[in-house]
């Protein structure tokens, strides 16, 4: 929840008051304002000023504090202050999540010149890069990058182990 004090008729617009990002993520903090007014941003009640992983960027309606390679130690209340005007927003930092399979395609018999098509279902945290491996008896090959994997018409050549592979970053 964003909280907005007015005075003197200077207002913020709240755009969001709750923010979460994964750490070693970049992440965005937004605050919207009524016109091309400077605007500082605080952590807790630090000012931010040059800070090498945080860039301040300043558009006609609003500012953007921009957090690169968020570390568990960024999360907490930020502020954005426009004289006595102010919108906090607090950041919140995960750890990633481990990706896990929930569902990918088992064993798989076709006969030559029909279609293949394996599936696989992952989750995790932040988003995953899913792909099919295929062994066979001379090496490892990527087969698809993406979750699925469809082979139009059989041969041989693609007879083999196929594994599915999640992996966050």
């Amino acid at each position: 929840r964003a909280y907005v004090t007015v005075v003197g008729g200077v207002s913020l617009q709240p755009v969001t008051g709750h923010v979460t990002a994964t750490t070693k993520s970049n992440v965005s903090l937004v605050c919207k304002t009524r016109s091309a007014h400077v605007v500082s941003w605080l952590y807790k009640i630090t000012a931010i000023i040059g800070w090498p992983r945080f860039k301040i960027l300043t558009f006609e309606d609003r500012s953007v504090l921009k957090i690169e390679d968020v570390q568990m130690t960024d999360a907490g209340m930020y502020r954005c202050k426009k004289g006595a005007s102010l919108e906090e927003i607090r950041l919140t930092v995960e750890l990633p999540k481990v990706p896990q399979i929930l569902a990918a395609s088992q064993n798989l018999s076709v006969m030559e010149g029909e279609r293949a098509f394996l599936d696989c279902q992952a989750i995790g945290k932040p988003p995953l890069r899913v792909f099919w491996n295929k062994t066979s008896s001379k090496r490892e090959e990527t087969v698809s990058t993406n979750r699925s994997l469809l082979i139009k018409a059989v041969t041989r050549q693609h007879a083999g182990i196929y594994q599915c592979i999640a992996q966050n970053k």
